[in-house]
């Protein structure tokens, strides 16, 4: 509602707040957290694997994570927030306050998390304790009354300020890259803007039919980095820093999607899938294909897509 009444600035300022709940919530919970298992000397009741540098993760799966991370660069909220500020120091300024906040944040959810693991070995949370579960179970022993209640309205609040973000985002493609190019360009800005806002409610239920696919954050998100990296990030960057035919973003964008298209289909025709890292997995002989490598695959295929593209547009 929010949304469709005050647009971007009041999406930009309800992110503000919600970032605001999640951060002081999570900032609260965890000395109290590392009080209940002892301070810091917790680690010593973590797995050996917990404290190497790769966490006992195979190396192309953390490689398949960082490719995912591309993101960013392509991140749709990420412009728009961009080509909305004031001037340019306003932008680097931004930025680099960012970085550390989201490093602080990251922190604070992984020590929460390992917290979980040692408050399980103990018995302080049950032994069963899933790992997508750790955080809001630690918090909610940790937390007091009252507290409780500000970290569950920061979860929320997490959900909501990605989801009006993307809703908007998602909208404005809707209108302005697809409805008004269809109408001969002849809409004016008010309409526009009156659809984007009205449309946000259309997207939110197409995300709903949507999600209904994945059984866990993780799926999704894993789902969603992939088609974002592999048709999006090559025609992106291209177009920043090179100067290509128009042809390219087309071909690259399309040889992106045909690849991931390729590589799920075989995964999920060929492999099995592991319940222990919830993951499918392909085995072919000794090596194993998991499905988080959908970006590793698809990636240099999108540029090979551009440098065809290149080689064969006309000028």
């Amino acid at each position: 509602v929010y949304t469709l009444v005050g647009g971007l600035w009041a999406d930009a300022i309800t992110d503000t707040v919600q970032f605001l709940l999640m951060s002081v919530s999570l900032a609260v919970a965890i000395p109290i957290a590392l009080n209940m298992v002892g301070g810091f000397g917790f680690v010593e009741a973590l797995p050996a694997a917990h404290m190497t540098g790769t966490g006992g993760v195979s190396p192309w799966l953390i490689l398949a994570w960082c490719c995912g991370a591309l993101t960013v660069f392509v991140e749709p909220a990420f412009y728009q927030r961009i080509f909305a500020a004031k001037d340019e120091r306003t932008i680097r300024n931004a930025l680099l306050i960012g970085i550390f906040l989201w490093a602080a944040y990251d922190w604070g959810v992984t020590i929460i998390g390992m917290i979980a693991r040692a408050a399980v070995a103990e018995h302080l949370l049950a032994a069963d304790l899933e790992g997508r579960q750790a955080l809001i179970a630690m918090c909610l022993l940790a937390l007091p009354v009252g507290m409780k209640g500000l970290f569950l309205a920061g979860i929320l609040a997490a959900a909501m300020s990605s989801v009006d973000s993307y809703s908007l985002l998602a909208s404005g493609n809707i209108s302005y890259d697809i409805v008004r190019p269809l109408s001969g360009g002849k809409m004016d800005d008010r309409t526009l803007i009156r659809m984007t806002r009205a449309g946000v409610f259309v997207v939110m239920l197409l995300g709903v039919a949507v999600s209904l696919a994945f059984q866990r954050i993780y799926d999704a998100w894993i789902f969603m980095a992939s088609v974002m990296v592999a048709v999006v990030f090559v025609p992106v960057m291209g177009a920043l820093y090179l100067k290509p035919r128009r042809i390219c973003g087309l071909t690259a964008s399309l040889a992106g999607l045909a690849a991931l298209v390729v590589f799920y289909t075989l995964v999920y025709v060929n492999g099995e899938f592991n319940a222990d890292e919830a993951s499918y997995v392909w085995r072919i002989g000794s090596a194993e294909i998991w499905r988080e490598y959908s970006v590793l695959f698809a990636l240099p295929v999108s540029g090979l897509g551009f440098i065809a593209g290149q080689m064969l547009g006309r000028k």
